[in-house]
């Protein structure tokens, strides 16, 4: 596979890799980082890829490997596992913490597809509406809208699960 059919199979696929990115890490650098990373491997085995079905899924699933390969390494380091404990952190308040946050992964998972994939690109990866309308083609109106209308279903099942 040389570059040009490597761009015309891979570069298409860079929404969804970023957009899996972006849930996966919950940070926009960090998803930029991801799908580089994923982009580049893919290359390297450019000469294995000629019997891939379907790229994306592919793409998404050596995402996902490199992902959970550097979390695991990650995990393993005590260095860095200690600077991301703060000075104000009681093991009482992480598991709180921890808990809310899966509990807004679990509604935010719920939500209708687009609803879903803007929220996750407007709150977790940060993006602009400008940025999302460029990654999407959405009007921006349509954007705010379907944010608008995504945050008031969640912060309704919320309230409600926080009783």
């Amino acid at each position: 596979m040389n570059a040009d059919e490597f761009k015309r199979t891979f570069l298409p696929c860079t929404r969804r890799l970023y957009w899996a990115a972006c849930r996966l890490t919950g940070n926009r650098h960090d998803a930029e980082d991801l799908v580089q990373e994923t982009l580049l491997r893919l290359w390297m085995k450019r000469g294995e890829l000629g019997n891939v079905r379907s790229t994306e899924a592919y793409g998404i699933i050596t995402l996902r490997r490199i992902y959970y390969d550097k979390r695991r390494l990650r995990h393993l380091g005590i260095a860095e596992l200690n600077a991301d404990i703060t000075d104000e952190s009681t093991p009482h308040s992480d598991c709180e913490r921890q808990e809310r946050a899966r509990m807004v992964r679990e509604q935010i998972d719920s939500l209708p597809e687009q609803q879903r994939e803007l929220v996750t690109l407007r709150d977790m990866c940060e993006l602009t509406y400008d940025e999302i309308a460029t990654q999407t083609g959405l009007t921006l109106t349509n954007i705010r809208t379907t944010i608008s209308r995504a945050r008031k279903t969640l912060k309704t099942i919320l309230t409600e699960k926080m009783r």
